[in-house]
């Protein structure tokens, strides 16, 4: 059904997971008037300004985009007013929306959000499905209301969770379902058919923002859960440890890795084992934990065989924190 008048929408997202939804919008009859997103930040050791791809989606679509540092500024809310929006969307902008904002446009803010809510409420819900061990997650499009991610829900979809899948690769399916997702929603929405259904209090569990610090392996957790922690913290803030490589731990970061078939009464952190298959370490569990990919400081990824070339792990010490584990080599990615 298509929509009369034409629909009047503003977009406010970030990179990675809202662009593939803004770039599904542009192809619609929703296709926003504005693209609103933070400021473009310089990165890396050259202090350069990375390209924004939600810019570059919005310029090949014609729509305008407006950097906004601060969503509850005056110029900012007072340029949203004169658009007279009839919603306004967000995916995963990453500021707080004062109720100023929220009450701008005509019918309210919605928000896609990358959990199945109340389940996982906050900044990191796909990291926290994995490192739960959740069997399904999904999406979620809410009205947003002063409280964070407890407004009333008028879409869901579910998503099963693959095996041995990264929170990098996690976002990706979940981005590519946003799009079709809002788009029906709004179908829905302009045709007065949506319903909005109040969030279960019972059911609430919280994704708080992850620290770097959450990245640390701590050996005497089972395997298992180091296994989820490791696909968590994957791409950042990156699983890490110290290896005992000539003596000495050096700070690696955990790239990929499962639970070994081997099993060990050693302590926790006891390197077991060092060969081309893997790096076998005693965990709180019979079972060892097998890494099979990491990366050194500022080194590049790579499968444990070449990195036992150069290097001698030694067998019968232990891993662990080492006196620069402040943070995971490697950086943000």
């Amino acid at each position: 059904m298509t929509p009369t008048p034409t629909p009047r929408l503003v977009f406010l997202g970030s990179p990675p997971f809202a662009v593939r939804c803004f770039e599904h919008l542009c192809t619609t009859l929703y296709r926003p008037l504005l693209l609103v997103t933070q400021p473009d930040k310089e990165q890396g050791r050259g202090r350069k300004v990375a390209a924004n791809p939600l810019a570059d989606v919005a310029t090949a679509h014609g729509v305008e985009r407006l950097e906004c540092p601060d969503a509850a500024a005056p110029e900012f809310l007072d340029k949203l007013r004169a658009l007279d929006p009839d919603w306004i969307l967000v995916v995963s902008f990453g500021q707080i929306l004062r109720k100023a904002f929220l009450a701008l446009p005509k019918h309210g803010v919605l928000n896609v959000h990358a959990s199945l809510l109340p389940r996982w409420r906050g900044a990191s819900p796909i990291a926290a499905a994995i490192r739960a061990g959740d069997a399904i997650t999904g999406l979620t499009i809410q009205r947003v209301v002063p409280k964070l991610d407890a407004g009333p829900v008028c879409a869901r979809q579910e998503l099963s969770i693959p095996a041995h899948i990264t929170t990098g690769e996690l976002q990706d399916l979940l981005a590519a379902e946003a799009g079709p997702l809002l788009e029906s929603t709004l179908d829905e929405l302009y045709a007065g058919r949506a319903t909005f259904v109040e969030q279960d209090p019972a059911g609430v569990t919280l994704a708080p923002k992850i620290a770097k610090s959450d990245g640390r392996i701590d050996w005497e957790q089972s395997a298992e859960e180091i296994d989820r922690q490791v696909r968590a913290m994957t791409p950042w803030p990156g699983a890490s440890t110290g290896l005992p490589i000539r003596e000495a731990l050096t700070e690696v970061r955990v790239l990929r890795g499962a639970p070994s078939p081997v099993t060990s009464a050693a302590e926790p952190g006891m390197v077991i084992g060092a060969e081309e298959c893997g790096i076998d370490i005693a965990c709180g569990s019979a079972r060892a934990y097998r890494i099979t990919e990491l990366q050194v400081v500022n080194g590049k990824g790579m499968g444990v065989g070449a990195f036992l070339r150069g290097r001698r792990v030694e067998v019968g010490s232990r891993a662990g924190a080492t006196t620069s584990s402040s943070a995971p080599p490697g950086g943000k990615t």
